[in-house]
């Protein structure tokens, strides 16, 4: 997580956008490619300072995963997590937020609302997060910010791990 926030502490400052963390010490590993949970948060991250004009909030909160009927609601993302454990990340701002029309296309290739880039940060999220064996969806609403939720799989062997 350090080699994320130096990468990117100069944007926050320069659109003075605080960020707020609550990541317990005494989580346990997750079983992902470091390099590749590094692009994934870089991606997520800038797109949600420049989701904000300036001068907003950006909290980082990881805990471990808990199933249940609240979470319901996204039944479709949550059935890809089977019996692993796993850690919640969940990334919030207070910016702009994403539509409900353009929430359903965030992850296809060139797909934007921006007036530049590419349009292929989130899908290459997404293709990171699945070749991870993580989950991700947002919740949004207009003006009121946008929540990303990365499910993280616990480490369950001696592989490789990465510490959040």
């Amino acid at each position: 997580m350090i080699d994320v926030m130096s990468l990117i502490i100069q944007t926050m400052a320069e659109q003075k956008v605080v960020l707020k963390q609550n990541i317990p010490a005494d989580l346990p590993m997750v079983y992902v490619d470091s390099g590749q949970l590094q692009q994934i948060l870089i991606n997520l991250l800038f797109n949600s300072i420049e989701a904000m004009k300036a001068e907003g909030e950006i909290t980082i909160t990881a805990k471990p995963y808990m199933q249940t009927v609240h979470n319901g609601e996204r039944s479709s993302y949550h059935a890809r997590v089977d019996s692993m454990p796993y850690i919640e990340m969940i990334i919030s701002d207070n910016g702009c937020g994403i539509a409900p029309e353009n929430l359903k296309h965030i992850f296809n290739p060139f797909f934007t609302t921006k007036t530049f880039g590419t349009g292929l940060g989130l899908s290459i999220v997404f293709q990171l997060v699945k070749e991870n064996d993580a989950v991700i969806y947002f919740n949004s609403e207009i003006d009121s910010g946008t929540e990303c939720h990365l499910l993280l799989p616990v480490k369950v062997s001696d592989d490789v791990v990465t510490k959040i």
